[in-house]
C-alpha cells in the first residue's frame, strides 16, 4: 500500500484569493453539497468539504494526489463490512 500525506492548510486571508482563481469542483454525480470538492492551482491539487467550503482543506502535490487516486481504485478506502 503507498503512503500519501496531505497538508492540512488552515484558511488564511489569501485563501480566499486561492478560491477565486482555483475554480473549486465537484463530481457531476453530486445532487447537494455533501461532496468533496477538489481544485488545482500552482503545483498542488487542494480537496475540501463541500458542506464546509470556508474551513481548512487538504492540499497535495501531484504525485501525493496520484497515489491516492490509484488507492482509492484498488479499494484500499472501502470500509464496508
Amino acid at each position: 500500500m503507498a503512503f500519501w500525506v496531505g497538508i492540512i492548510n488552515t484558511r488564511k486571508a489569501f485563501d480566499i484569493v486561492v478560491d477565486a482563481i482555483a475554480g473549486w469542483t465537484r463530481s457531476s454525480f453530486c445532487t447537494d453539497s455533501t461532496c468533496v470538492e477538489v481544485a488545482t492551482f500552482g503545483d498542488s491539487i487542494a480537496m475540501r468539504d463541500g458542506k464546509n467550503p470556508n474551513k481548512p482543506y487538504l492540499q497535495f502535490t501531484r504525485e501525493q494526489w496520484d497515489l491516492f487516486r490509484i488507492e482509492i481504485v484498488r479499494g484500499t478506502f472501502n470500509f464496508d463490512g
